[in-house]
C-alpha cells in the first residue's frame, strides 16, 4: 500500500510524462552563445521570436530535451523586466521546466500541499505544430515549472543528433543557501527527496537529490570556493549547473575541447570550461 501511495504521488506530479525537460539559459550575445557552444560540440538552431523582446535558440536531444537559449532582441523592451536586469549583472539560468501529461492534475495535488501555483493558458506559436500550457508553483528553489504541451505536439519534427553525442538533459543543479530548508519544502510539494546528503569536493558543495520524472534536481549548498559560491554571490539561489548525458564519451572528449575529468557521487565524465558555458556549470556523462 505504502509503495502504490507513493506511485500515486509522483503520477500526480508528472503523470506520464518525461519530468525534466529543458532549461532557459539567458546570454548576452546570440552569436557569441553559438559559437561557444558549437566549439564544445552542440548543434546550436535559431527557433523564434517573441512580441516582448525576446529571442531564443539552442540545443535540442535525441529524447526532446533540450537547452534553450534566450537573448534580447529589443533592449528598450528587454531591459525594463526583471529578467534583463539580472542579465547586466551576469548571464544566469532563468528557469527550468518539466513536462506533465495533466497539468489539472498537477496543479490541484500542489494547492492540496499548500503550493500556488499560477496557470496560465494555451499558448501557441505559428511556426510551430503544437501548443503548450504551463503552472509556476511558488517558493521552489530554482525556478521550475510544469508545461503540459498539447495533442499536436506528437507533430514536432525529428531531432538531429548532437556532435558530441549528448542526448539527455540529466540533471539541474540548483545553488541554495539552506539545504535540509530548501529539500524540505520540495518534499512537501510532493517531490521524492533522497535520504542523505553527499559532499561533492570538485566543486565544494554538500547536496541533495530530488526525483524530476525521468530527471533529477540536484540541492547543492556551498561548502568553500567554487562555481556554485561564486553563482550564490553573483546571481543569488538558482540553477548553476547541469549534468547532460552523451552517447560515447570518447567523442564528446574528443570533441569538446578543454575539457577535463569530473566526478560526483552519481555521475562520472566530463566538465566543459566556464569559460564557453555563459554562467552555467556544466558536466557530461557516459551512458550508466
Amino acid at each position: 500500500m505504502a509503495l502504490f501511495a507513493l506511485a500515486l504521488q509522483f503520477s500526480h506530479l508528472f503523470g506520464s510524462a518525461h519530468g525534466l525537460e529543458h532549461v532557459t539559459l539567458m546570454v548576452r550575445d546570440a552569436n557569441t552563445a553559438k559559437r561557444d557552444f558549437e566549439s564544445l560540440g552542440f548543434r546550436v538552431e535559431k527557433w523564434s521570436h517573441f512580441p516582448d523582446g525576446w529571442d531564443n535558440g539552442g540545443m535540442l536531444f535525441g529524447d526532446r530535451t533540450y537547452l534553450e537559449l534566450l537573448w534580447s532582441r529589443d533592449a528598450k523592451l528587454t531591459d525594463k523586466t526583471p529578467e534583463g536586469q539580472l542579465l547586466k549583472k551576469a548571464e544566469h539560468v532563468d528557469s527550468f521546466g518539466m513536462t506533465t501529461s495533466d497539468l489539472g492534475w498537477t496543479v490541484n495535488w500542489l494547492k492540496a500541499a499548500k503550493v500556488k501555483t499560477e496557470v496560465d493558458g494555451y499558448r501557441e506559436k505559428p511556426d510551430q505544430p503544437y501548443r503548450w500550457r504551463y503552472g509556476v508553483p511558488e517558493g521552489l528553489a530554482g525556478s521550475p515549472f510544469f508545461i503540459e504541451y498539447g495533442k499536436s505536439a506528437s507533430a514536432a519534427k525529428p531531432t538531429l543528433a548532437q556532435p558530441n553525442t549528448v542526448d539527455n538533459l540529466t540533471a539541474v543543479w540548483v545553488v541554495v543557501r539552506d539545504l535540509a530548508a530548501s529539500a524540505r519544502k520540495y518534499e512537501d510539494a510532493g517531490f521524492q527527496v533522497e535520504q542523505g546528503t553527499q559532499d561533492v569536493p570538485g566543486i565544494a558543495v554538500r547536496a541533495q537529490r530530488v526525483k524530476a520524472g525521468n530527471g533529477w534536481i540536484v540541492l547543492a549548498e556551498p561548502t568553500g570556493e567554487g562555481p556554485f559560491r561564486s553563482h550564490l554571490n553573483k546571481v543569488g539561489v538558482g540553477v548553476a549547473g547541469l549534468t547532460l548525458q552523451c552517447a560515447d564519451l570518447d567523442v564528446c572528449k574528443k570533441v569538446a575541447k578543454a575539457s577535463r575529468p569530473f566526478s560526483s557521487p552519481w555521475w562520472n565524465g566530463l566538465e566543459l570550461p566556464l569559460d564557453k558555458t555563459h554562467g552555467v556549470w556544466v558536466t557530461v556523462s557516459g551512458k550508466a
